[in-house]
């Protein structure tokens, strides 16, 4: 079959993911023109036996596919990756790129690169694989060098099959896995807006068909990657006073909630940290009946909790894997969580599984992407936000991720953040927190802590109380109900 050239329109390409089954012979068509008339490569290259559980991103112009990269997740008992490449992993699976093919005049628009980026970024989040390997056959092996520096690849063998000689590229280093990820992230959104391409969800799609639905049982992340590269003992007097001032803008929505909702008795605060905020709420009168509940990664703050508030019950979980029965909660509370997660929708899907019929979910989040204030702080934020594991913009997007995930939104809060006010008390007026100037630089002292912006926290910190600059940020609060 004879690919169609066409003319580049711009404004007219769509990036999404594709299920192998009926994009098949588009995916085929594509590999053909390049790999086969273009570049002289044998037949094995229209298909693998991976394909139809693989992962296919797409782009098109129009109704073309003028672009694809493969991923291809193998069981680490795998009989290819076992006896083939031999390759060990501790995780359910190790990722193979693949198939990356895009037409000539398509090339060095930053297409390609932004694709890699997201699918690479796409299956970190979901697999969190400890070893990611390619194969280079053919002219592909004269990118050998290209990919071990621009993607980290920190090993290679010369490998050999039926199909001919070539190298396997291998990244089996978890550090290294983890800051190629952390990079490729902020790449592929930088690209996204550059070149005006949506990134599509890989987990949204995956769920669509039943083919692929086996990847979901994975748990997800179960690094603690707020407090990882911190200190607990200086985390805890912030957190303590965040979960408190937090509580204190928020006692009147719980209060019309808890009334609105007598039957919802089981409540439970996700990421619960200190257990500061939950012990706040179990003083309302409106809560007396109610069976509160903690959830926390972290072991010592939930043994800081048990010591704290033993009246209340606290456990050992994470957001994606709580270990509790299905429709077994009325009330989930996530209060500065969802902008440490790797993978919000698998968090959601979980969420959505432990709660009631009609349960209500309730996520409150800073959005950096609603600060206000002088551009030295600004290039602060966004440096840490670059190098930062989760998203701290992630309320920008969270309706749309709970609707897909079956919740419908029910209430929007947004509270403002200022340093307008005394440092000897915080002045609530409506929705607008008005703090002293030291202490809303607390609320942005956890930057300091990573050895990446040392220094630039630094010289943002020194900027901020020499001058009278003012600096604002919104905490965010979207109230869901299952549907």
């Amino acid at each position: 079959m004879q690919y169609e050239r066409k003319v580049i329109k711009n404004n007219n390409l769509t990036l999404k993911w594709l299920d192998y089954k009926n994009y098949r012979s588009e995916i085929q068509s594509l590999r053909r023109a390049v790999f086969i008339e273009e570049q002289g490569l044998d037949e094995f290259v229209l298909d693998s036996p991976a394909d139809e559980k693989g992962l296919h991103l797409g782009l098109f112009e129009e109704k073309y596919l003028v672009s694809s990269v493969s991923i291809f997740p193998f069981k680490n008992d795998n009989d290819f990756i076992k006896n083939k490449i031999k390759l060990n992993s501790k995780r359910p699976y190790l990722i193979q790129f693949s198939r990356r093919v895009e037409l000539p005049e398509y090339r060095s628009r930053g297409y390609s690169t932004l694709m890699l980026a997201h699918a690479m970024r796409s299956s970190y989040e979901l697999f969190q694989p400890d070893c990611i390997f390619a194969i280079l056959m053919g002219p592909h092996k004269r990118l050998k060098n290209y990919y071990i520096n621009s993607y980290r690849f920190n090993r290679y063998e010369e490998f050999s099959s039926e199909d001919g000689d070539g190298f396997l590229l291998i990244m089996d280093d978890q550090d290294i896995i983890d800051k190629v990820a952390t990079q490729l992230r902020s790449q592929s959104i930088k690209l996204s807006e550059t070149l005006n391409i949506s990134l599509p969800d890989m987990t949204h799609h995956i769920m669509k068909h039943e083919i692929l639905k086996e990847y979901l049982s994975l748990k997800g992340d179960q690094v603690n990657r707020y407090l990882k590269p911190l200190s607990l003992q200086d985390e805890l007097p912030r957190l303590s006073a965040q979960a408190r001032m937090l509580y204190k803008s928020q006692k009147g929505i719980w209060q019309k909630l808890l009334a609105d909702y007598p039957q919802h008795k089981n409540i439970l605060d996700i990421g619960c940290g200190p257990g500061i905020y939950l012990s706040q709420l179990k003083k309302l009168e409106e809560a007396n009946d109610r069976n509160l509940m903690g959830i926390d990664i972290s072991d010592e703050l939930i043994t800081y909790a048990k010591f704290s508030h033993s009246e209340m019950d606290w456990k050992v979980g994470t957001v994606y894997n709580t270990h509790l029965e299905a429709e077994s909660v009325d009330i989930v509370l996530c209060s500065f969580l969802f902008i440490h997660l790797l993978n919000p929708f698998l968090a959601l899907k979980e969420i959505y599984r432990i709660l009631s019929p009609e349960g209500i979910l309730y996520i409150s989040d800073v959005n950096d992407s609603t600060f206000d204030g002088p551009k030295k702080i600004r290039d602060l934020i966004d440096a840490h936000n670059e190098i930062y594991e989760g998203n701290r913009m992630v309320m920008s997007s969270i309706h749309i991720l709970a609707e897909d995930s079956g919740f419908e939104q029910v209430i929007s809060d947004d509270l403002k953040v200022d340093n307008t006010g005394t440092d000897q008390k915080a002045e609530l007026n409506e929705r607008h927190y008005k703090l002293g100037k030291w202490s809303l630089w607390g609320m942005f002292s956890f930057l300091g802590q990573r050895s990446e912006v040392k220094d630039q926290f630094e010289a943002a910190e020194q900027h901020y109380f020499n001058t009278n600059s003012t600096l604002s940020v919104e905490i965010q609060s979207r109230i869901f109900k299952k549907k």
